[in-house]
């Protein structure tokens, strides 16, 4: 008999200068797809499942941004075989389980949860005030 077990999320905090950033991530990203693969498991690249937050900073950090902004704001993953090519988007901040992941700190976070409270206040007005 086979145990069974359910993998569903991962992040992988990638440090480096500007201009060695885009090619760690790409090298990275290989890496855990091939690691993956050998345990019978893959990492789901459809729109909207995977995603990489880059936060450039120091020297080179222009030309590292115009790189990624010349493939349309995603980064082409060479050395994965898969029948499309694989892509990963460039995002800004990423939602997951209904947090708000982001370099911009808890601002966005607060901003979305400020909003989530203001739309259902306004629901329980109705209700409440008739």
């Amino acid at each position: 008999m086979y145990d069974v077990s359910f993998v569903d999320d991962l992040a992988v905090p990638v440090v480096s200068g500007a201009s060695g950033l885009v090619p760690k991530v790409k090298m990275i990203t290989t890496f855990v797809y091939t690691v993956f693969q050998m345990y019978g498991m893959g990492l789901n690249f459809a729109p909207g499942k995977s995603a990489v937050i880059l936060d450039f900073r120091g020297q080179g950090t222009r030309k590292a941004m115009l790189e990624v902004f010349e493939c349309q704001g995603s980064l082409r993953i060479d050395g994965i075989h898969c029948v499309d090519e694989v892509c990963l988007p460039v995002v800004s901040q990423y939602k997951h389980l209904g947090t708000v992941i982001s370099f911009q700190g808890c601002a966005a976070e607060v901003a979305f949860r400020c909003g989530l409270m203001r739309a259902e206040t306004a629901k329980l007005r109705k209700i409440l005030r008739p």
